[in-house]
This record gives structure tokens, sequence and C-alpha cells, in this order.
């Protein structure tokens, strides 16, 4: 295979870009005085802006020379075509890809235009970012509190053992086993209501189902004013297990209330 050297000039000049391409030409006019430049509109104007004013024998630029790729693969002698190949593109900031281009009516033009998309590329876009996982919300959420340095650590190393549905089930040996230093039970036990009381929803870091629902009816007293809610908490706090197997006649037995004011407080 051999590339001419005007083949070579050619594929330079085609990825010029407009601003890049009229100092080409302006270097051309200045470097070679048999060129001129013909305005729009002359009569007798061709296709082509840069003609030569009178027939010229070609020449080669400096340093130009006819590509030659053997058909001997050892032969290495022009490994230097190559790489002046190569280094057409690299030399205007651009990537030459001969696949981009297809050949119609002996004219090039490009195979994809602004309007392609890469469809895998489209579909990660538009998938939606992780959601923050329920410790990162937490851990938002306690550092909005205004609390001592040591108050502050507990709470996190609390917030550590939440599990995903909002209880703290691991039990107070463990909790105070693998606490860092300076973290003992006393400042443990004054982070754990910070932390009940401050996080949202209401309920979180409860150990169980009964501290939770005590948690949101004492904020419901608390947020309602002079409602009163006695008796919810009383059902919750000594007969949940009889709430959740129906005895309700044995709860109306032991607390003297009526059913009707069990069903309306349940």
């Amino acid at each position: 295979m051999k590339l001419a050297p005007r083949m070579i000039q050619s594929m330079e000049i085609l990825q010029l870009a407009t601003q890049a391409l009229e100092a080409r030409i302006e270097q051309e006019l200045a470097g070679n005085p048999t060129l001129e430049l013909r305005e729009p509109g002359t009569e007798g104007e061709d296709e082509e802006t840069l003609a030569p004013a009178e027939p010229a024998p070609p020449e080669k630029p400096e340093g130009e020379r006819e590509l030659v790729v053997a058909d001997d693969a050892r032969d290495r002698s022009h490994t230097d075509d190559f790489e002046r190949l190569t280094n057409i593109s690299e030399e205007y900031g651009e990537t030459w890809d001969a696949n981009a281009y297809e050949t119609s009516d002996h004219s090039y033009r490009p195979r994809g235009g602004d309007d392609d998309r890469d469809p895998k590329l489209e579909a990660m876009n538009n998938t939606a970012a992780r959601a923050p996982s329920l410790t990162d919300q937490l851990l938002e959420q306690w550092h909005l509190v205004e609390s001592t340095p040591q108050l502050r650590a507990a709470g996190e190393y609390l917030i550590s053992f939440i599990d995903d549905d909002g209880y703290l089930r691991t039990d107070e040996a463990t909790l105070l086993s693998q606490a860092p230093p300076g973290l003992g039970q006393e400042v443990l036990n004054q982070a754990l209501p910070l932390l009940q009381a401050c996080l949202e929803p209401i309920g979180l870091a409860a150990r169980d189902l009964r501290e939770c629902l005590l948690l949101q009816i004492d904020a419901r007293a608390t947020q309602g004013g002079t409602a009163d809610l006695s008796i919810e908490r009383l059902l919750v706090a000594e007969y949940l297990k009889d709430i959740e197997a129906n005895r309700l006649p044995r709860i109306a037995e032991k607390t003297g209330l009526s059913l009707e004011a069990i069903k309306g407080a349940i």
C-alpha cells in the first residue's frame, strides 16, 4: 500500500478546524508567491478558493515523502512512516478514525452526528443515584443536634448498631464490650434517650416494639398538649401481649376499663 504525499496532506487538511484552516491558507499564501486568493463573485471562479495563478511543478514540502508499507513484516525500514500517519491527527488534538467516515459518490461524510447517542451511556445517566443508607440519614440528623463531643461520639457509635428497620436490638453487654475507649455505660445511657428524642421518625433506636410505641405515645402527648393518652400508655406498657392475642375481656377485668374504652384506645 502506498500513500502519496498529496493524499497525506489532504488527510491533514480535512481534519483542520475553520480557524486552523484559515491560518493554514494564510501560511501557504505567505510562503508561496505563485498562489493567489480569489474572492467570492469573481468572474470565472471555480469551486476552489485557493488555486495556483499559473501552472507550477508540484513541490514536496520539506520532510514529506511517500509512505510505503512493505509486504514483508520483517522490514522495519518504514516504521517512521507509520508514526507519521499516527501523528497526523495528534498534531491537531484529535484522533483520526478511518471508520468514522463512509464513502458515497466519492465524497466523505461522518457516519455519526450530534444526535447519535450511546444507549448504554443514556441508561447510566438516567439511572437514579443510590439512596443514602439509613445509617447515613441518621448520622446527618444527629450531627444537627447540639451535644458535647463525648455524647456526639456515643450517639454515632449507637447509630452504627441500629438495624435497617430502625430498632437497636444489640444487648447492653455487647455495646459495652465493643465501645471505643472513653465511652462507658454512663455516657451511653445518656446518649440513647437523646437519640430516641431527636431522631425522626419517632420510635427510632427503640429496643423493642413496646418501647417504640411508648416513644410515639409520649411524643404525641407532648405535641397534643391537653390530649390524655394515659389509657393508651397503660395498655401498651402492661398489656401489649394481651392486645396481640385479642384478649380484651381479660384486660377489662384487670384494669376495670370498659371494652368500649379499650377498643377506642386501640
